[in-house]
């Protein structure tokens, strides 16, 4: 459940699945209202819900996000994803 606190208070409830070995979330009833920024976080290690199948740390990880209007307009981006690594542990490319 993610609790938007802005303007308008919504509790949006999301439906997890995996799609070709991927974490997709969908949330089905999204109110009409603007929603400046969303930042999920996990727990990860040992209570984490997930394991990561490779060292994000050696790269900058990102997620492939698609936003579905209500007019049928889409709109897809492709955010790094912040982790807790040290600075000085992340290898270039």
């Amino acid at each position: 459940m993610a609790d938007l606190q802005g303007q308008v208070h919504v509790n949006l409830v999301g439906f997890i699945d995996s799609v070709n070995g991927r974490i997709r979330t969908t949330f089905d009833a999204v109110p009409d209202a603007p929603v400046k920024k969303f930042m999920l976080e996990m727990q990860g290690g040992k209570k984490g819900l997930i394991v990561n199948s490779r060292n994000l740390c050696r790269s900058k990880p990102q997620a492939i996000v698609t936003f579905k209007g209500q007019n049928g307009r889409a709109y897809g981006s492709r955010p790094v994803i912040g982790t807790s690594c040290k600075k000085g542990k992340q290898r270039k490319r």
